[in-house]
């Protein structure tokens, strides 16, 4: 087919795209919107797919109108390296089939992007019912689609035969193991690993280019299917070569995973690499095993910098601590289904973009810090709350925005909640009192302008930040004194109004650290406050001042501790017809003794 310099209108590419279609009976004539604008375009070979594998089957795709490249608006790029996107994935099927217009608008994440009406309609046609499950509301069209997801879009669409044969190794218990098996039979794919083709990858991300060829031939499956391969013979497995050539101890495919860590993040430049692509996996630099599998990867501040590949293949993973890198792109959904991982620490690092639903999924989660990652933006997904695990969240230093999801009080475990210095903003949820075990709240920075009175009743609070919160203007609440545990409360430059609560003091001697300074509070300083016998001076335990008295007016002092423990000079109120510092009264001087 003459390729080069093709000119053609879409009404052309249309009447190509229809006749592909007329081979399945039940999918209903396209409306005319796969392009939706009759929009003529000058086609020219693209600038990046010379040469490539997958060069014929990319011509294909465009002579049917199923893309016209990845560079609007000169078309002249195809990126077949890049990723396919879901979105991308939903354009190319609907056009692939010509699926009809949908009835309703069933997502709420894709309102004006380029794949919303392609993604409705996947979902009326059944080939995809969302990403946020159970409540479905969310494509998440940004995210990478992986091998196996591909399978199971590619089955769903083209209704791929039935088949009993299992062609491969690695995907024994997926949820996309039956779609990835009817793939295979009808020769859409033949696996990851030739020529032995045991093995289907079925986490490593789809690229444009084989996303090209994955869909002519589920058309050409369509027009003019073909017998079903045979099952894989049993013979044995060639030893592998290159990095993983000395490796006998984890599987193949786990070594693989490391290697295309290393690759993907620059490890030649890595600060520390000893051992790495060479010789047993398990004594490489930060990775760690646990019998016959890698169970943590710890290679956090050693100047890792790209992307993050898909790690599914290390199938027992515990723990993945990467921070304080230079890794790039979205915040990864695979790891919401491991379901092994323990502690994830992407902190420190350049990820962009929203966090994952995906990572609501995931029943193992202990600790997931994604602090300091600027580049972060959107809501907290409510989906977290569903994590039973979770022990930790670290979401502070983040540009992350939205209400804090009141499902997060389903969290009953979680110890530590750290929202520190984000844009999040509203009211913070009364379910927070559900929170049984949080003994750490820190929202200091952020724009939250509610606090719930469930929050006085966690008693099982010992530290509380509430500092530089602006947006609260409020009367410090009197509920403090109910959280007998703490032992910091730093609540300053909060614009806290009305005065100290009289019964401060029932937090006892537990509370080490008092920091109320910077505030526009006023009034006296209640006598209650002698019974935090926890603050010390040396240990900087206690920031105070009031409007119209400042910091000086009051003090506390420790003397040097005698025989019968240390003594306490307070001095806690002031003169307001004055308005100056009181002066204690000197001390009665001791009575003279009598003459002898």
């Amino acid at each position: 087919m003459g390729w080069k310099m093709l000119k053609r209108t879409w009404t052309a590419v249309l009447l190509a795209v229809l006749m592909v279609a007329a081979a399945l009976p039940a999918v209903a004539a396209d409306s005319g919107t796969a392009p939706e604008s009759e929009t003529s375009i000058e086609l020219t070979e693209f600038n990046d797919t010379a040469g490539n594998t997958f060069e014929n089957a990319i011509n294909w795709l465009v002579d049917q109108g199923i893309t016209v490249g990845c560079n609007p608006p000169t078309y002249t790029n195809f990126c077949p390296d890049d990723p396919v996107t879901r979105g991308q994935m939903a354009v190319f099927i609907t056009r692939a089939l010509s699926l009809p217009a949908a009835s309703d608008d069933y997502f709420d994440d894709d309102n004006g992007a380029f794949y919303e009406n392609s993604a409705n309609r996947l979902f009326e046609a059944g080939i995809s019912a969302g990403c946020n499950p159970p409540a479905n509301n969310n494509f998440c069209g940004g995210e990478e689609v992986t091998r196996a997801q591909m399978a199971t879009f590619l089955n769903r669409g083209f209704g791929l035969a039935a088949t009993t044969v299992d062609y491969f190794t690695d995907d024994n218990g997926s949820v996309h193991e039956t779609s990835i098996n009817r793939v295979r039979s009808a020769s859409i794919t033949v696996g990851c690993n030739p020529p032995v083709s045991d093995r289907f990858c079925p986490g490593d991300t789809v690229t444009r280019g084989q996303m090209s060829a994955f869909i002519k031939r589920a058309v050409e499956w369509l027009t003019n299917p073909q017998a079903p391969p045979p099952p894989p013979s049993p013979g044995p497995t060639p030893a592998p070569t290159g990095p993983c050539g000395g490796n006998n101890v984890i599987p193949n495919a786990e070594c693989q995973a490391l290697v295309k860590l290393y690759n993907s993040t620059n490890g030649a430049n890595w600060t520390v690499k000893s051992g790495w692509l060479s010789g047993n996996p398990c004594t490489w630099e930060g990775v760690d095993c646990a019998g016959a599998n890698v169970a943590e990867i710890e290679l956090g501040f050693n100047n890792l910098a790209g992307p993050l590949p898909n790690l599914t293949a290390l199938t027992q993973l515990v723990e993945l601590d990467l921070e304080g890198n230079f890794i790039t792109g979205s915040v990864p959904a695979w790891p919401g289904s491991m379901g092994t991982l323990r502690i994830l620490n992407l902190a420190g690092n350049q990820f962009s973009g929203s966090i994952p639903t995906q990572l609501g999924n995931s029943n193992s989660l202990q600790e997931l810090s994604l602090r300091s990652n600027l580049g972060l933006n959107g809501s907290i997904p409510a989906s977290l709350g569903n994590i039973g695990t979770l022990v930790d969240l670290d979401l502070s230093n983040s540009g992350i925005t939205g209400t804090v999801p009141g499902n997060l009080g389903n969290l009953t475990n979680l110890q530590d909640l750290d929202l520190e210095f984000t844009d999040v903003s509203g009211a913070l949820p009364g379910s927070i009192g559900g929170m049984t075990s949080l003994t750490s709240l820190d929202i200091s920075g952020t724009l939250i302008n509610s606090l719930p009175s469930q929050l006085w009743n966690r008693t099982s609070l010992t530290s509380l930040g509430l500092s530089g919160m602006t947006m609260l203007n409020m009367d410090f609440p009197a509920g403090v004194a109910q959280l007998t545990n703490l032992t910091s409360l730093t609540a300053d430059n909060s614009g806290f109004t009305g005065t100290i609560p009289a019964n401060i003091g029932n937090i006892g001697a537990s509370l080490v650290k008092l920091d109320l300074s910077s505030n526009l509070m006023g009034g006296d300083v209640p006598v209650g406050i002698q019974n935090l016998t926890g603050l010390t001076v040396a240990g900087g335990g206690l920031a105070l001042d009031l409007q119209g008295l400042p910091g000086d007016c009051f003090s506390f002092s420790d003397d040097t501790p005698g025989a019968a423990g240390p003594t306490r000079t307070w001095v806690m109120a002031r003169d307001a017809a004055a308005d100056v510092c009181p002066v204690p009264p000197a001390p009665e001087p001791p009575p003279e003794e009598p003459a002898p």
